[in-house]
């Protein structure tokens, strides 16, 4: 599973793993070009967004590449 994060929340999602005994099978891609977007989209499964509504576009963007 390969997990796009960034900022804040990125110390906390990088422990989860660990902390679940999954570690060896979750990968964190920290680092993206912010165009690479549409295809990190289409190419997921889910899109989970930590933020509360409104507080940025990526959701937004998520659900004009028709994930839920």
């Amino acid at each position: 599973m390969e997990i796009l994060s960034e900022g804040s929340i990125l110390a906390n999602s990088q422990r989860l793993p660990g902390d679940l005994n999954v570690a060896g099978h979750v990968r964190f891609l920290c680092q993206f070009p912010k165009t690479d977007m549409p295809f990190y989209y289409a190419a997921s499964s889910i899109f989970v967004d930590p933020y509360i509504v409104g507080q940025g576009y990526a959701s937004l963007e998520a659900v004009a590449c028709e994930k839920q």
